[in-house]
């Protein structure tokens, strides 16, 4: 019997289902909507933040020797490196997800004739994935190209090492103690390297 694309109906049960790759194109929009609005809170909040960081270091001689400049910059550091590590673990994920459905699609096709598949693969560009993706494997590598997960870690790497660069703006204020300064890298590994490492983990277990 022919396998369908889509769920074949019993006596009253309505209509029947979406096609599937209907259902593969919502959820393509889907993440990509949540995406959109990860990276407009963030650009708008790392433009805010830039620009405090700024304000800060034009007015460094107006401060009086306490921690007051480094300390506001440093916590400008944190905030950044805090709200970036988060989009970027979030919009990986989704990245994950969408990489995920295509491959869920490809396996419901799976019985399908060569002719059939390929003409369904060609035609995947009008629900929003290039066919290509679908022809090629392992290419996690090239997913760091997009920018929902360049900016972030560009930004997250920028607030990293901004306690540092804050040392020594202002002849009058104090630096804060290098252990300090090392929390925004802490951030880093602990938002970045560790759900890396546990994304290998599962790839390895599948």
């Amino acid at each position: 019997m022919m396998r369908r694309d889509r769920a074949t109906p019993q006596a009253g049960e309505g209509k029947p289902s979406k096609p599937l790759e209907e259902v593969f194109h919502d959820r393509l929009t889907a993440e990509h909507d949540f995406i959109s609005n990860r990276m407009t809170w963030l650009m708008a909040l790392n433009g805010f933040l830039a620009a405090g960081s700024t304000i800060l270091a034009a007015n460094a001689e107006k401060f009086d020797g306490s921690f007051t400049l480094n300390g506001g910059i440093f916590l400008i550091a944190v905030l950044g490196a805090m709200s970036n590590a988060s989009c970027l673990f979030s919009n990986y994920w989704a990245t994950v997800a969408i990489r995920g459905a295509g491959e869920a699609l490809l396996e419901a096709w799976r019985d399908l004739s060569p002719d059939v598949k390929g003409k369904k693969v060609s035609r995947m560009r009008l629900y929003g994935r290039d066919p290509l993706s679908f022809r090629r494997k392992g290419r996690a590598l090239t997913w760091w190209m997009h920018p929902w997960l360049l900016l972030p870690g560009l930004f997250l790497v920028v607030f990293a090492v901004l306690p540092f660069m804050s040392a020594g703006i202002s002849r009058d204020d104090r630096d804060l103690p290098w252990v300090v300064q090392f929390i925004p890298l802490a951030l880093l590994t602990t938002f970045v390297v560790l759900p890396a490492v546990e994304a290998a983990r599962k790839r390895r277990e599948r």
